[in-house]
């Protein structure tokens, strides 16, 4: 029997007013073109507002396998690189890398 064993990458970010239509839509849009990826499990996004206004969001995307996440982590498709895109920038920007075991 194969071991079925998925791979997470949480990226945490606190998104600025502002921004946040323009993050929310580019969110959207990068997730409907992961589906089409070899090995992407799932996109999940995840949001509340904070205090000023704010929004604190985490998107966590599930890979089969640790190297189609590193390529996918490695590309112009990462969401560190989509944030650096966005004006006024996200902040306090955390990311993670988790192995899945249920």
């Amino acid at each position: 029997m194969a071991e079925v064993v998925g791979y997470s990458h949480l990226t945490r970010a606190t998104v600025p007013e502002r921004s946040w239509d323009g993050t929310w839509f580019a969110l959207q849009t990068l997730k409907g073109y992961l589906q089409s990826f070899p090995g992407h499990i799932m996109t999940r996004i995840s949001a509340r507002p904070v205090a000023n206004g704010e929004v604190r969001v985490i998107v966590s995307i599930h890979w089969q396998h640790p190297e189609q996440l590193e390529a996918w982590r490695e590309s112009d498709l990462s969401i560190a690189r989509m944030f650096q895109t966005i004006e006024p920038a996200p902040h306090d920007i955390e990311e993670e890398t988790l192995e899945d075991f249920s």
